[in-house]
């Protein structure tokens, strides 16, 4: 029987070639020589026999108290980031198990990309690069909000 076809029954989980659900996901980052090469994302990533996924929701950089941080698009990253962190680490998860990225960016110059860009390269240049799409809009929820970064990772046993 193929390991990815994993059958949960009555809440518990199912044996599959001897190893169960609950282990380690193995992440493989794939860049195709058949592609263009990023230096920020990986075009695919295989995620095999993972136990549990964290859904990330949009990151923006609002505070705890809901006022938007900031009114530069970089200053905003970087409190979106920090709050991507957080929702990471609630669900014991880290930036090395982050296999998708959507950014969504206020669309004003189109030089946006140009700004998140190089600091999404710093901020998983140790931890394997997600698959990563951009996602340019003309408003997102509230007045002022310029980013929002949701994600999907796996969560290590």
């Amino acid at each position: 029987m193929n390991r990815l076809m994993l059958m949960v029954i009555a809440g518990s989980m199912a044996m599959v070639s001897g190893t169960s659900v609950a282990e380690q996901a193995k992440i493989e980052r794939l860049n195709p020589d058949t592609m263009p090469k990023s230096p920020f994302k990986s075009q695919a990533v295989v995620v095999d026999n993972a136990g549990k996924f964290v859904h990330i929701a949009g990151e923006t950089a609002v505070a705890t108290n809901f006022h938007v941080q900031g009114d530069t698009l970089d200053g905003q990253l970087t409190d979106a980031l920090q709050n991507f962190d957080y929702a990471l680490a609630a669900a014991k998860s880290d930036r090395d198990h982050v296999v998708a990225l959507n950014v969504f960016f206020v669309a004003k110059s189109g030089e946006e990309p140009k700004t998140i860009t190089p600091r999404l390269q710093a901020y998983f240049k140790d931890h394997g690069y997600p698959a990563v799409t951009f996602i340019g809009t003309p408003a997102l929820v509230a007045p002022g909000m310029l980013i929002e970064i949701e994600g999907t990772a796996t969560v290590p046993n």
